[in-house]
């Protein structure tokens, strides 16, 4: 968590108490918007992902546990990248590679951290007039 955000007194000087709300504000600006939780935020009301055939999070992201297992997904990872074979196949060790490619890749781009890799460089970020991760999310 320090990783993305710093560490929890930065999160706090910053007005934020814990992830969920440097992802969407207080709780008093997410009802603002008719969110009641994290879930809802992403997905809708609980009626409207029943509406579209989701049960959970897993299911709005993925499909049934049918669907997923049909398409040879066994877990999280694997419905994201495939199998753990698929993933080496491609040359990627672990979750950052599978997102950004290897270190070397990365680097090649510019980018020195998860951070950057989704953002940009520091001096890229503050020209788009984000201070930080959280800014630059919301």
């Amino acid at each position: 968590m320090y990783a993305h955000f710093g560490t929890i007194s930065e999160i706090r000087e910053r007005g934020h108490k814990d992830y969920m709300y440097v992802h969407f504000g207080t709780i008093s600006e997410i009802r603002e918007r008719g969110h009641k939780d994290y879930m809802y935020a992403h997905l809708g009301t609980i009626s409207e992902i029943r509406e579209r055939g989701n049960k959970d999070y897993m299911y709005a992201h993925f499909g049934t546990i049918s669907e997923i297992r049909e398409r040879g997904h066994k877990d999280y990872m694997y419905a994201h990248f495939g199998t753990i074979s698929e993933i080496r196949e491609r040359g990627h060790k672990d979750y950052m590679y599978a997102h950004f490619g290897t270190i070397s890749e990365i680097r090649e781009r510019g980018h020195k951290d998860y951070m950057y890799a989704h953002f940009g460089t520091i001096s890229e970020i503050r020209e788009r007039g984000h201070k930080d991760y959280s800014h630059a999310h919301c």
